[in-house]
C-alpha cells in the first residue's frame, strides 16, 4: 500500500510539472498579443469538451500485471470510448476524462503461473471473459508545443492519474489435454464433477490505479476544433484518436 501511495504521488508531481512548465513560458506583452490560434486573438484560458476512441493492445506480460496467477496464451486487443472536459491554457491542457474499455480476450486455455501440463494433460483452465471491462476516470496534464507559425500542427505529451473499476467476470473451467498441447480442439472438460465447475476467477481487485504516459500530435483545422492522435501506455499500450471542441472565440 505504501508503494502504491508513493507511486501515485510521483505521478501527480509529474503531471503538475508537465502542465506548469508547458503553460508558464515567459513572454513579452508584444509576443503575447501577436500569437494566435489560427485566426484567434491573444491566447486565453478556454474550456472544451472532447470525444475519444482508444485501441488497446495488451501483450502477455501486461496481462499478468492484473492476472498474476495465470500464464496467458496470447495477449488482448480491444476498443474503448470516452468523453473529456478540457481546460486549455497558454501552452498546456488539463483534462478530466471518463471512459469505458473492454478488456476481454478470446476463450482460451490458460495455465497457472509456473505450471505445466502433466503426462496426463492436467490441468489447464478454459478462461472465458464475460463482459469483462472497466469504467475509468482520470486527470491528465498535457504539454503542447506548436510546430508551425499558425499553430495548425503541434506536439503533445503528458501524464495522467486515475482509477479503473472492473465490470463483468472472468470465468474458468478445469480441462484436460491428453495430447499435451493447449488446443481447445484436442482438450476436453475435466471428468471429475468437482473439478469442472464453471466459477469466477479469484484475486481480481474491484479497481486498479491507472498511470498514463503518452505523446502525439495535434491538428487545429479551426480555432475551435482540435484533433489529437496519441500513443501511450496505461496498463496497456494504446493508440488514441480524440476530437475536442473549444468553447468561446
Amino acid at each position: 500500500m505504501y508503494s502504491l501511495i508513493r507511486f501515485a504521488g510521483v505521478a501527480v508531481a509529474l503531471g503538475y510539472l508537465v502542465y506548469s512548465s508547458a503553460s508558464a513560458r515567459a513572454q513579452s506583452p508584444t509576443e503575447a498579443a501577436s500569437e494566435t490560434y489560427g485566426s484567434e486573438a491573444p491566447r486565453e484560458v478556454r474550456y472544451g469538451v472532447g470525444l475519444n476512441v482508444r485501441g488497446l493492445m495488451m501483450p502477455e506480460w501486461t496481462v499478468k500485471l492484473t492476472n498474476r496467477d495465470w500464464v496467458a496464451v496470447s495477449g488482448m486487443k480491444n476498443l474503448g470510448i470516452g468523453v473529456n472536459v478540457v481546460r486549455r491554457g497558454h501552452r498546456g491542457e488539463l483534462a478530466l476524462g471518463i471512459g469505458y474499455e473492454r478488456l476481454g480476450a478470446e476463450d482460451a486455455l490458460w495455465l497457472d503461473d509456473g505450471g505445466y501440463l502433466s503426462a496426463q494433460g492436467c490441468c489447464p483452465d478454459l478462461v472465458e471473459f464475460e463482459n469483462f471491462s472497466w469504467i475509468s476516470a482520470d486527470l491528465t496534464a498535457t504539454g503542447i508545443r506548436s510546430l508551425t507559425a499558425s499553430d495548425g500542427l503541434a506536439l503533445r505529451y503528458g501524464v495522467g492519474l486515475g482509477v479503473g473499476i472492473f465490470q463483468g467476470e472472468i470465468l474458468r473451467t478445469r480441462y484436460l489435454c491428453p495430447l499435451g498441447r493447449l488446443d481447445l480442439e484436442e482438450c476436453h472438460i475435466h471428468p471429475n464433477p468437482r473439478e469442472r465447475v464453471r466459477e469466477p476467477k479469484d484475486g481480481i481487485p474491484p479497481a486498479v490505479p491507472l498511470v498514463n504516459a503518452f505523446a502525439g500530435i495535434q491538428l487545429r483545422p479551426s480555432s475551435r476544433l482540435a484533433v489529437n492522435l496519441d500513443t501511450g501506455f496505461r496498463w496497456a499500450f494504446y493508440s488514441n484518436l480524440s476530437v475536442i471542441y473549444l468553447i468561446g472565440r
